[in-house]
């Protein structure tokens, strides 16, 4: 059995690129075999309201890190425009034999960006 894994993601400024964040999975310190499978990541309020879905189905969001067996996934960097607020999070993973656990909880703090899409 694999412990639910707890990760802040560190607080971040409306409308603002986040860089890449590196994940990896293992269970009883052995890389887990992501082969084939699907991760999905729903960002919602404390109340539950989904904010925003990110998965690695066409590279939404999240994407594998090859090899696969090696365990590793990433957010992938992209701009991040979620109105300011706390947030909560979990990483589900469907494996192609049907089992879907969750590996990775957490929260997500975005805060107002003062200056805003300055172009000189």
């Amino acid at each position: 059995m694999a412990t639910i894994g707890n990760y802040t993601f560190p607080t971040h400024k409306t409308g603002d690129t986040i860089k890449v964040i590196t994940f990896t999975i293992k269970i009883n310190l052995v890389p887990l075999d992501l082969t084939d499978s699907i991760i999905r990541m729903d960002v919602r309020t404390p109340s539950g309201t989904l904010i925003r879905r990110f998965s690695t189905i066409d590279d939404d969001g999240l994407s594998f890190i090859l090899p696969q067996t090696d365990g590793k996934f990433q957010f992938n960097e992209q701009i991040i425009s979620f109105e300011p607020g706390s947030y909560i999070y979990d990483m589900e993973f469907t494996f192609p034999n049907g089992d879907i656990f969750t590996y990775v909880e957490g929260t997500w703090t975005i805060i107002n960006d003062i200056t805003k899409g300055y172009s000189p």
